[in-house]
């Protein structure tokens, strides 16, 4: 069952545009905090989700560093199915696409870093 919260992220997920739009990759969550999501990060780096969410669970890296840069969240897709995803500090999304390798891949990381930035500054 979704929560409130879980309803108001998956609508603002939902009703992030379907192209790759770096202006809408870093949000702010409802803690204050700038995040992104695994659905963006999939999308950005036009990667299927479930590799994503797959690479997200594989990761060598500590408990405490995982709970603390990995949140689980549900979205309902649009046949109103319950799917996974996760939000991602910058630490987290810094550290899940370090392994994502080519120039397009390392162009975006920069695009991203940036705007994690500027945003900061903010």
């Amino acid at each position: 069952m979704f929560n409130k919260m879980d309803r108001e992220l998956a609508n603002n997920n939902n009703n992030l545009k379907e192209e790759n739009n770096m202006n809408d990759l870093v949000i702010i969550n409802e803690d204050n905090e700038l995040i992104t999501t695994s659905r963006k990060v999939a999308e950005v780096f036009e990667k299927r989700h479930n590799a994503v969410i797959r690479s997200i669970r594989n990761l060598e890296c500590s408990n405490k560093f995982y709970a603390l840069n990995f949140q689980e969240r549900y979205y309902a897709d649009k046949s109103g199915k319950k799917n996974k995803m996760y939000n991602i500090t910058r630490d987290g999304f810094t550290f899940l696409t370090m392994g994502y390798t080519g120039k397009k891949a390392a162009k975006k990381k920069i695009e991203i870093l940036e705007m994690f930035n500027k945003m900061d500054k903010n």
